[in-house]
């Protein structure tokens, strides 16, 4: 497929698949550019400067991308995390699940 092609579809997967997950914390996920087989993105909103936003790229986004686009042999990062001003999650990450859904329902009740 050619760069268009899999732009169209990469775009289409952030916009049903990818952003609506994110968006539960608050942040998105843009398609920045694709060059050749480099994808470049950018996180926004909770996204940028959590702690866990690599866990999710690599966990999750690149799962995803690969499903629909196995060309894609590498994503960047390209977000400024540092100049985030409201990331979902601060410190170091915790992959602990009972940890995470205690933050997640504690931040609903305030």
């Amino acid at each position: 497929r050619d760069a268009a092609a899999l732009t169209r579809i990469i775009e289409r997967l952030f916009d049903r698949e990818v952003n609506p997950r994110v968006a539960s914390h608050g942040g998105q996920i843009s398609l920045v550019g694709l060059e050749g087989t480099t994808l470049r993105i950018a996180m926004g909103g909770g996204c940028q400067g959590c702690s866990s936003s690599q866990v999710t790229l690599r966990g999750s986004v690149e799962v995803m991308v690969h499903r629909v686009a196995p060309e894609i042999t590498e994503i960047i990062d390209v977000t400024d995390h540092e100049a985030g001003t409201d990331p979902y999650l601060r410190g170091p990450v915790r992959l602990a699940p009972l940890a995470a859904e205690r933050r997640r329902t504690e931040r609903m009740k305030a």
